[in-house]
């Protein structure tokens, strides 16, 4: 035997009772109190035991049955620490009922300070239980089991609160969700208390009437229940936030129970009775509102359609959507770039939303219906094109740029929007015809003048080489303007300039209908002037052709009128009205004050909205004068916006100045 003292007493032959080393030793453990542990002391303990069970192990095999004494002093203080511990917990849990005053928050304080106080002491007391578990398990026989305190230490407080069934537990539980869902900052607190009852719950080796989980699931009910759905697309953003904080939460739990939640929510507020369909309705109002956002807002809603047995639903309101949503920007003459920018984002929505095979066939048949319904067509086309004549009228730097891009541009919008058949003579009627008859020898002049193609010419050919519907009737179009092109190189026809258009009838009923020619023939003061002129053309070409292409259309056609007013650089005020306005100003040669119907009859005319709306436009830009039926010619007048450069205004048929 070793002459040290000290490991006489340690390990002195077995007697009956402990030694005064191991007595010491168990009385230092069970001296220790729980709720003043500090590091030094139970590090102490920790190495004077560490030391000990070294030294045993250590001992020549002949002192073999030394290591029971060992075995059964760890066991021994194993139980007394775990005596304390339960005795320290139970502490704890009597104090949180005693404080708890049935605030949420104050409560949830207590509760978080109890916790970690306890988690502390555990923590400090867990290296000497480690210790002595390692020596416990080395005894093991194949029938023993570890008592297992360190591994669950950590979580003894919790597991009391839900052994001894304490509603208070649930409702921290309740309170930490409730604050990370108004806070994302609190998110990681409740997602790690979630993990931790979690843990408890199942390291529980009694049955347990408590579940964390069904708990959960039920509270994401009620809060799912009570949230506003607004119909507006925003929504869905803020569902997706919520249902990646519910996701974040529940990290801890099982995959079914984090779905069991996902789906839960979706059921109490994407899904109730109506909402779907007014959120559909809301995202396709604002369809282009915010297109990053609606891009992805479509594609989530699209499949949360096609989980709820929607997607018809979805499907209608995409289809109405898009096609109100470039029909107004149509109607609204929305500038070059931003009609782009929305048939791109029109042709980026179908190519994410066609990612779903069946979708794209469905979309497609439904598609292709409802731009055939009834007109639909034909009004596009047409609003197409009258944003084409402003895009044709503003100049631009890069011309060639642009005038490639509008071609490209309309490709897209026929191919997109299903105008095949209606393009063209949309571009026909209202690019050419109409242009033609309103601005007369100006727009031939510009059209066909040697230089440069125009855009128009640009767009012209390039519909041609489509092969489209209609494309016989534009060539010959172009064919019948450039003809009157030609006749007024050779006509020289002194003021007022008149600038007369050869069509056929075909193409006057494109742009005027058949029943109003009559009431639009021109009045009886202005026939000489005409039969004038058409003489002259008669004489410059064939007589056949003449005859058979000739038609006036006086609502249209421009007419220079010089006028009494001397503008600031010494020249005439001259004015570029149609016939019909033309014709009323004429009458007040003679007479500055003239009623409705004396001008009615002067210039024989048989339409009394003719008449008002072309008394109404002189009006407006002030060259008459209106008090009731009574018209005056204002002496006064004074012009606005006559370029120095130029001394001629032009009046459109709404009595305003064309830009």
């Amino acid at each position: 035997m070793s002459s040290n003292g000290s490991k006489l007493e340690i390990y002195g032959a077995l007697k009956p009772g402990r030694t005064l080393g191991e007595k010491d030793m168990e009385s230092k453990v069970k001296a220790l109190q729980m709720e003043d542990l500090n590091y030094s002391s139970v590090s102490r303990i920790s190495s004077q035991l560490l030391h000990w069970k070294t030294s045993i192990d250590s001992i020549q095999v002949q002192h073999k049955k030394q290591k029971g004494r060992r075995y059964t002093l760890s066991r021994d203080i194993l139980n007394a620490l775990d005596s304390k511990l339960n005795s320290y917990t139970l502490k704890l849990l009597k104090i949180f009922r005693n404080e708890c005053s049935g605030c949420d928050e104050a409560d949830y304080a207590v509760f978080q300070r109890l916790d970690s106080v306890s988690q502390q002491t555990y923590g400090t007391i867990l290296p000497l239980i480690k210790i002595l578990e390692g020596s416990e398990q080395n005894s093991l026989t194949v029938d023993e089991h570890p008592c297992g305190l360190a591994g669950n230490l950590e979580l003894r407080f919790l597991e009391y609160l839900i052994q001894w069934k304490c509603p208070q537990l649930i409702r921290m539980l309740e309170f930490s969700w409730a604050r990370a869902r108004s806070n994302g900052y609190f998110v990681p607190d409740a997602r790690n208390l979630n993990a931790r009852v979690y843990r408890a719950q199942l390291n529980s080796m009694k049955p347990l009437d408590f579940c964390v989980e069904a708990t959960y699931l039920e509270n994401s009910t009620v809060y799912a229940k009570n949230l506003a759905v607004p119909p507006t697309t925003a929504f869905l953003s803020t569902l997706s936030d919520i249902i990646l904080t519910e996701q974040s939460i529940t990290q801890s739990f099982s995959m079914k129970t984090q779905e069991n939640v996902r789906v839960n929510i979706l059921k109490q507020t994407l899904y109730r009775s109506e909402v779907l369909t007014k959120l559909i309705s809301s995202l396709m109002k604002n369809y282009r509102a915010s297109p990053d956002v609606n891009k992805i807002d479509l594609k989530s809603l699209q499949e949360l359609c096609k989980a709820a047995g929607c997607a018809e639903s979805f499907m209608s309101g995409l289809v109405e959507g898009m096609y109100k949503t470039m029909e107004d920007a149509f109607s609204q003459r929305t500038g070059f770039a931003d009609l782009q920018k929305l048939i791109h984002y029109d042709e980026e929505i179908l190519c994410h939303l066609f990612e779903d095979a069946s979708f794209k066939v469905g979309f497609e048949r439904s598609w292709k219906t409802h731009c055939s319904t009834g007109s639909r067509a034909q009004i596009m086309a047409t609003d197409l094109i009258k944003c084409l004549n402003t895009f044709f009228k503003q100049k631009s730097q890069d011309a060639d740029l642009i005038d490639q891009q509008l071609e490209q541009f309309i490709s897209r919008a026929r191919k997109l929007f299903q105008l095949n058949g209606e393009i063209v003579p949309a571009f026909t009627r209202l690019c050419l015809l109409r242009r033609a008859v309103k601005e007369g020898r100006t727009f031939l002049t510009y059209l066909f003048e040697a230089g440069p193609p125009t855009p128009e010419m640009k767009v012209y050919n390039s519909l041609l080489s489509e092969n489209l519907p209609g494309d016989s009737h534009l060539r010959s179009v172009k064919d019948s303007l450039e003809k009157s092109y030609l006749a007024h190189l050779h006509l020289n026809i002194e003021s007022p300039d008149i600038g007369p258009v050869i069509l056929t009838k075909r193409d006057v009923e494109m742009i005027y209908k058949p029943e109003s020619v009559e009431t639009l023939r021109l009045p009886e003061d202005m026939r000489p002037l005409w039969g004038t002129i058409e003489e002259k053309i008669s004489t410059k070409i064939n007589t056949s052709t003449c005859k058979t292409k000739l038609n006036l259309i006086p609502m249209l056609n421009t007419v220079e009128l010089q006028t009494p007013f001397v503008l600031p650089n010494s020249r005439p005020l001259v004015i570029q009205v149609n016939l019909l306005q033309a014709t009323v100003l004429l009458q007040f040669s003679q007479c500055d004050c003239l009623s409705f119907y004396e001008l009615k009859k002067q210039c024989q005319l048989v339409d009394d909205e003719l008449l008002t709306k072309t008394l109404r436009s002189l009006s407006r830009i002030g060259l008459l004068l209106q008090n009731r039926a009574q018209f005056t010619f204002n002496n006064r007048f004074q012009p606005k916006g006559v370029n120095r450069r130029n001394n001629t205004m032009r009046i459109d048929f709404h009595g305003s100045q064309p830009g």
